[in-house]
């Protein structure tokens, strides 16, 4: 008999709750039952942000990379916004965009508002196909193709000149030692001694419209291009002269 008539209760209680349903009583209603104008908002995310600043970024970088990223900190998770009137304005607070940390100023806006300001900040980072030596290079070495070898390298903080191109290097003498696997920078390296102390010359001593030309010996070391000091075998005098291959010094008077 209980259970008889605890399912009589439930039954009632059940259509007493599908009539109140029923009615709209119970239901959730929508900003225009309510008599409310629907919300015109728009979430402006983390990521958009993020990507419009990347895109600002990249706009303003003046270099050539074979690969740059970017990674972006200080950004709101998200701002609401107008959901087709909004713009971000992305300007450097140094002027320029550069290699490493830049500090930005972002404004998010609308034609009516500024909905937000705020500092960001974006680190650049370079990447590219340089050369690095393939072994131990020593001082004095003339560079073959064997020892050069290109490898992806981080160029961020690359202070000074570095190659990209092997057969620049091709021929070129270590001006110091170079470690194995190790960038090469425009300061290691120097064009090889043409001539070298002690070597016979020939002496092209031009003055005006003459050319006069005698053996001599060098008495220093020079590459092409450099001003060395020759003796004339035949005078013993002394000139200084332009060294313009490996056999041949101008002197000019």
């Amino acid at each position: 008999m209980k259970t008889r008539k605890a399912s009589r209760f439930l039954i009632a209680a059940v259509l007493l709750v599908a009539m109140f349903w029923l009615s709209g009583a119970g239901r959730a209603q929508t900003p225009e039952m309510a008599g409310l104008k629907p919300s015109k908002t728009f979430m402006l995310t983390k990521k958009m942000i993020e990507d419009r600043i990347k895109m600002f970024l990249l706009k303003e970088y003046s270099q050539n990379h074979d690969e740059i990223r970017i990674e972006v900190s200080q950004v709101p998770d998200a701002i609401e916004v107008d959901p087709v009137d909004w713009e971000v304005k992305v300007e450097s607070r140094s002027g320029t965009v550069r290699n490493g940390v830049n500090s930005l100023d972002v404004t998010v806006f609308s034609s009516k508002e500024i909905y937000k300001k705020f500092v960001a900040s974006a680190r650049l980072r370079t990447f590219d196909d340089v050369v690095v030596a393939a072994r131990l290079i020593n001082r004095g070495e003339q560079l073959k193709a064997e020892d050069l070898k290109l490898e992806r390298v981080e160029t961020t903080n690359f202070k000074r000149d570095y190659f990209t191109d092997l057969s620049e290097l091709i021929g070129l003498q270590a001006k110091q030692v170079i470690a194995a696997e190790k960038p090469i920078f425009a300061g290691m390296v120097e064009l090889p001694d043409l001539i070298h102390r002690g070597d016979v010359v020939r002496i092209v001593v031009q003055l005006k419209n003459l050319k006069v030309t005698a053996m001599g010996k060098a008495l220093e070391n020079g590459k092409k291009g450099e001003k060395i000091r020759v003796q004339n075998l035949s005078t013993g005098k002394k000139l200084t002269g332009t060294i313009v291959d490996e056999k041949t010094v101008v002197v000019e008077l």
